[in-house]
Protein backbone atom coordinates (compact mmCIF):
# COMPACT_ATOMS: atom_id res chain seq x y z
CA UNK A 1 0.00 0.00 0.00
CA UNK A 2 1.14 3.52 -0.83
CA UNK A 3 2.45 5.64 1.61
CA UNK A 4 -0.01 8.28 1.46
CA UNK A 5 2.19 11.24 3.31
CA UNK A 6 4.71 10.52 0.75
CA UNK A 7 2.08 10.16 -2.13
CA UNK A 8 0.42 13.60 -0.99
CA UNK A 9 2.93 15.70 0.93
CA UNK A 10 3.99 18.85 -1.42
CA UNK A 11 7.31 18.56 -2.67
CA UNK A 12 10.03 21.31 -1.76
CA UNK A 13 10.54 23.63 -4.91
CA UNK A 14 14.15 24.62 -5.97
CA UNK A 15 13.70 28.07 -4.23
CA UNK A 16 12.13 27.02 -1.14
CA UNK A 17 13.86 27.29 1.92
CA UNK A 18 13.35 24.18 4.47
CA UNK A 19 14.46 24.02 8.20
CA UNK A 20 14.77 21.31 10.42
CA UNK A 21 14.93 21.89 14.25
CA UNK A 22 16.98 20.19 16.89
CA UNK A 23 17.18 20.30 20.39
CA UNK A 24 20.76 19.47 22.08
CA UNK A 25 20.50 21.46 24.90
CA UNK A 26 19.66 24.47 23.36
CA UNK A 27 17.14 24.98 20.01
CA UNK A 28 19.69 24.87 17.31
CA UNK A 29 17.49 24.88 13.52
CA UNK A 30 19.23 23.21 10.16
CA UNK A 31 17.96 25.37 7.34
CA UNK A 32 18.28 24.44 3.64
CA UNK A 33 19.12 26.73 1.71
CA UNK A 34 18.05 27.27 -2.17
CA UNK A 35 21.05 26.35 -4.42
CA UNK A 36 21.07 29.40 -6.58
CA UNK A 37 21.37 31.60 -3.20
CA UNK A 38 24.61 29.32 -2.38
CA UNK A 39 26.26 29.94 -6.15
CA UNK A 40 25.11 33.60 -6.14
CA UNK A 41 27.11 33.98 -2.78
CA UNK A 42 29.97 31.71 -4.36
CA UNK A 43 30.13 33.95 -7.47
CA UNK A 44 30.27 37.65 -5.13
CA UNK A 45 32.92 36.00 -3.02
CA UNK A 46 35.12 34.95 -6.56
CA UNK A 47 34.74 37.97 -7.97
CA UNK A 48 35.32 40.17 -5.21
CA UNK A 49 38.42 42.13 -5.29
CA UNK A 50 39.95 43.50 -1.48
CA UNK A 51 37.81 42.29 0.93
CA UNK A 52 38.57 43.58 4.45
CA UNK A 53 40.26 41.12 6.42
CA UNK A 54 38.09 40.22 9.71
CA UNK A 55 40.14 38.20 11.14
CA UNK A 56 41.15 40.65 14.67
CA UNK A 57 37.14 40.34 15.04
CA UNK A 58 36.90 37.08 15.08
CA UNK A 59 37.77 33.95 17.56
CA UNK A 60 38.96 31.53 14.52
CA UNK A 61 42.78 30.34 13.94
CA UNK A 62 41.85 30.47 10.15
CA UNK A 63 44.35 32.63 7.62
CA UNK A 64 42.32 33.95 5.43
CA UNK A 65 38.72 35.25 6.94
CA UNK A 66 36.82 38.36 5.10
CA UNK A 67 33.67 40.29 5.81
CA UNK A 68 31.11 39.53 3.21
CA UNK A 69 28.57 41.98 4.39
CA UNK A 70 28.58 44.14 1.62
CA UNK A 71 28.75 41.74 -1.25
CA UNK A 72 25.56 39.96 -0.09
CA UNK A 73 22.28 40.70 -1.90
CA UNK A 74 19.53 42.22 -0.08
CA UNK A 75 17.63 38.85 -1.18
CA UNK A 76 20.16 36.94 0.80
CA UNK A 77 20.03 39.15 3.56
CA UNK A 78 16.45 38.95 3.74
CA UNK A 79 16.69 35.04 3.17
CA UNK A 80 19.04 34.99 6.74
CA UNK A 81 17.02 37.57 8.22
CA UNK A 82 14.08 35.35 7.55
CA UNK A 83 15.79 32.16 9.24
CA UNK A 84 16.75 34.04 12.42
CA UNK A 85 13.11 35.14 12.95
CA UNK A 86 11.90 31.48 12.29
CA UNK A 87 14.49 30.33 14.75
CA UNK A 88 13.15 33.26 17.49
CA UNK A 89 9.74 32.06 16.92
CA UNK A 90 10.84 28.09 17.41
CA UNK A 91 12.36 29.45 20.77
CA UNK A 92 8.74 31.20 21.62
CA UNK A 93 11.39 35.02 21.26
CA UNK A 94 9.23 36.25 18.17
CA UNK A 95 9.46 39.91 18.91
CA UNK A 96 13.32 39.90 19.70
CA UNK A 97 14.77 42.44 17.29
CA UNK A 98 16.67 41.15 14.28
CA UNK A 99 19.51 42.97 12.88
CA UNK A 100 22.48 41.66 10.24
CA UNK A 101 25.63 43.55 11.73
CA UNK A 102 28.09 41.26 9.80
CA UNK A 103 28.56 38.66 7.32
CA UNK A 104 31.53 37.16 6.76
CA UNK A 105 33.77 33.74 5.16
CA UNK A 106 36.43 31.81 7.03
CA UNK A 107 37.88 30.33 3.91
CA UNK A 108 39.28 27.55 6.02
CA UNK A 109 42.38 25.28 4.91
CA UNK A 110 43.45 21.51 6.07
CA UNK A 111 44.84 22.18 10.50
CA UNK A 112 42.36 25.61 10.45
CA UNK A 113 39.58 25.73 13.37
CA UNK A 114 37.05 27.59 15.16
CA UNK A 115 37.90 27.27 19.32
CA UNK A 116 34.52 27.38 21.46
CA UNK A 117 33.17 31.33 21.42
CA UNK A 118 30.06 33.06 21.24
CA UNK A 119 28.65 36.16 19.60
CA UNK A 120 27.59 39.35 20.78
CA UNK A 121 27.00 42.70 19.57
CA UNK A 122 27.24 46.52 19.56
CA UNK A 123 23.82 46.35 20.94
CA UNK A 124 23.17 43.23 23.30
CA UNK A 125 25.49 41.00 24.83
CA UNK A 126 23.78 38.39 23.00
CA UNK A 127 24.13 37.29 19.89
CA UNK A 128 22.87 34.87 17.25
CA UNK A 129 25.55 33.19 14.76
CA UNK A 130 24.85 30.86 11.89
CA UNK A 131 26.94 28.87 9.39
CA UNK A 132 26.44 28.50 5.63
CA UNK A 133 28.52 25.94 4.25
CA UNK A 134 29.73 27.39 0.76
CA UNK A 135 32.31 24.94 -0.75
CA UNK A 136 33.84 21.99 0.80
CA UNK A 137 36.45 19.65 -0.99
CA UNK A 138 35.36 15.98 -1.92
CA UNK A 139 37.10 14.44 1.43
CA UNK A 140 35.39 16.27 3.91
CA UNK A 141 31.67 15.20 3.39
Amino acid sequence: MADLKKTFAPKPKEHDIQMQQYLLGSMICKFTMPKHMIVGINNAYDKAKDLPAHNEHLAGKIANEFKVTDILSDDDKSAFRMCFQQYLHSIQKPFWHIDLENAWINDMKAGEYNPFHWHTSTMTDLGMSSVLVLKKTKDIW
